[in-house]
């Protein structure tokens, strides 16, 4: 039905005549299993942009630390020191380099039952520098925490829940009111991504059971990229200023970045022979079908072409199922390993799959010049 209209249409008949050839099974010796060639290529193109996908987003969030929760230029003081925010925060409101800052203090509190929940109070004082949120939003009163992800499936709750915190005073019931990515590096790695959990600062002081000096302070600058800001800051600061730092989670991550993109080299070499032998095969078989062609009036130039809109139909095939499942598997790959280590899932495509287009369509024309 498909090649009728298309010869309806205009279509010349090579062109005809090699899609007919393309998805018509055939019988008997010149059989070819056109279904199976077209998942088996399919599947390999997926499988390769998959990895591409998986690949890149994973040296994206290298890369970028706010998808780890750095989402600030650099870090002030020492999460180990007493409280200094005395004498901190007039220095940096002073400071012509910094667009805004918070103050943080760290402390621990039991969260239904479970010991040792880091807690980050936050203070804002100028701008809005806090940590990213996955879901829902940050507290905005004391009876309210945000946590993280792992922290979160660990206690069995969701956005919108209620936790009991066991307080100085007494159980304090807090809503749940997002999930948060919080860097450890705000708490010297005293904590792992995806666990502990945020506060306002008066809620935090309200169920710590440790004292919470205000000591680190997270900190964004005009221009980050201007070494002048970071020198007045560390003159002031001297041995405190932390630029951004990606947590042990994802330093982890960068011995083995390379290994999606290995992975993809070798699937495309897969993919390359699946499509070259699922062309050649189908070339060989049809033989009898272009002998007659012949009998029947084309010429080498028109049996050539028929070839070749053969290949770039069936490449055009395992490409129209392959490209969007690919990059949707991979797609949805990262956003299941973002959400197990509680990180920003950001997938990123990259424009190496781009080249699958052209690299298919190549590939399917080389192999039936091969036996043409």
């Amino acid at each position: 039905r498909v090649t009728g209209r298309l010869a309806a249409r205009g279509l010349s008949p090579a062109a005809v005549s090699g899609i007919q050839l393309a998805f018509d099974p055939g019988r008997g010796r010149s059989a070819v299993p056109v279904r199976a060639a077209i998942v088996g290529m399919a599947a390999a193109l997926a499988a390769v942009l998959a990895a591409l996908v998986f690949g890149s987003s994973v040296s994206h969030v290298i890369g970028d630390p706010a998808l780890a929760g750095w989402d600030w230029d650099v870090t002030v003081g020492n999460p180990h020191s007493g409280d200094v925010s005395a004498q901190a925060v007039p220095r940096l409101r002073a400071d012509g380099f910094v667009s805004g800052f918070t103050v943080t203090a760290m402390g621990g509190t039991q969260l239904d039952g479970r010991d040792d929940i880091t807690i980050v109070g936050l203070q804002t004082v100028t701008g809005r520098v806090v940590p990213p949120v996955l879901a829902g939003r940050l507290p905005a009163a004391p009876g309210e925490i945000a946590l993280g992800g792992r922290e979160l499936r660990a206690l069995g709750k969701s956005v919108g829940g209620t936790v009991l915190a066991s307080g100085p005073h007494g159980p304090v019931p807090l809503r749940v009111t997002g999930e948060v990515v919080l860097s450890p590096e705000i708490t010297n790695e005293q904590t792992e991504l995806g666990t502990g959990a945020v506060m306002t600062m008066a809620g935090a002081l309200a169920v710590s059971q440790l004292p919470m000096p205000r000591n680190v302070f997270l900190v964004s600058l005009r221009n980050p990229a201007s070494p002048a800001a970071i020198a007045a800051l560390r003159q002031q600061f001297p041995g405190t200023v932390l630029p951004a730092v990606p947590p042990p989670e994802v330093r982890d991550l960068s011995g083995v970045s390379g290994l999606p993109l290995i992975l993809a080299f070798v699937l495309m070499l897969l993919a390359c022979g699946i499509i070259a032998h699922t062309l050649l095969t189908s070339v060989r078989r049809r033989r009898r079908d272009l002998a007659i062609l012949k009998t029947v009036g084309f010429v080498t130039g028109q049996v050539r072409a028929t070839v070749a809109w053969q290949a770039t139909a069936l490449a055009c095939a395992g490409l129209i199922v392959g490209v969007p499942l690919g990059l949707l598997a991979g797609r949805w790959a990262w956003i299941l390993f973002a959400s197990q280590v509680a990180i920003v899932p950001a997938p990123v495509i990259s424009p190496l799959t781009l080249l699958a287009i052209p690299a298919v369509l190549q590939i399917g024309r080389a192999s039936c010049r091969e036996r043409v």
